[in-house]
């Protein structure tokens, strides 16, 4: 099998490649081969998707999905055909079976899961961390984080994508690069996910792959839900009892991660 990566998420192309250890498509030379088409944002990925004349498998992405439910000939192209569908949570799976496709849940991780060895250490002054976009601090939980934050002084929340005025216990930190942001994470407890509307974030995973624990709003195995601020404020709290590392999760995980056909399974 040979991947074709779409052009609205082609900085992920060496990642992809590289964790799943595939081979990249190389267009007409590869009509007849075994194809997983990763990401179906535009019409030009339709397109390649209709000319391939070998089998077919899609890994949908996430907002790729939004924009193939509002347009009608991106559904009628994909009935076209018998092709295997993945995608990573539940919620995108609804979304697509909404368009009457069928999809296979299976989380993806695009980094090598042993290069996050476990250093989570018991505290009583525990270290969150969670990350965010530009002009997307209510969506990615950063003003949220700013107003329990005086509630929790012996706590630390760490902000990482966005520049900002830190304050006594929360620290921006702008963006950095990956292998910094897995070294700085080492030392932290938890990894804290606010989103409401969201994909399979590596925020969580990267900290309970440290042997720490994770907060979201999503109800997912071995993470903790929340539906308010009263409540993320009692989950928190409760970090500070944990006295040993999160390796349940850590096994769960990693049995589930990149539980796909195309890739080869290294642990």
């Amino acid at each position: 099998m040979k991947i074709r990566i779409s052009l609205s998420v082609g900085g992920f192309n060496e990642k992809v490649c590289k964790t799943w250890g595939i081979e990249e498509w190389q267009g007409m030379d590869d009509l007849d081969q075994d194809v997983l088409f990763f990401g179906m944002y535009t019409l030009h990925d339709y397109d390649a998707l209709w000319y391939h004349t070998g089998k077919k498998t899609i890994f949908w992405c996430g907002s790729d999905i939004l924009n193939l439910t509002q347009v009608p000939e991106f559904q009628r192209r994909l009935r076209l055909y018998e092709i295997d569908h993945y995608t990573e949570t539940s919620q995108e799976a609804d979304l697509l079976a909404s368009v009457k496709i069928k999809a296979k849940i299976v989380p993806s991780f695009l980094e090598d899961v042993n290069d996050f060895p476990i250093t989570w250490k018991p505290s009583k002054t525990p270290h969150v961390f969670l990350s965010g976009h530009p002009n997307r601090e209510e969506e990615y939980g950063f003003d949220l984080v700013k107003a329990i934050a005086p509630s929790l002084p012996e706590f630390t929340f760490h902000l990482y994508g966005v520049k900002g005025e830190s304050t006594a216990n929360v620290i921006y930190h702008g963006n950095v690069k990956n292998e910094q942001f897995n070294k700085d994470i080492q030392k932290y407890h938890c990894g804290l996910r606010p989103n409401e509307q969201d994909g399979f974030s590596e925020i969580p995973i990267k900290a309970i792959l440290n042997g720490g624990y994770a907060i979201t709003r999503k109800n997912l195995p071995h993470m903790e839900p929340y539906m308010s601020p009263e409540q993320l404020i009692d989950k928190l709290k409760k970090l500070k009892e944990f006295k040993e590392p999160n390796l349940e999760a850590r096994e769960y995980w990693i049995a589930k991660l990149n539980d796909y056909p195309w890739v080869k399974k290294t642990t």
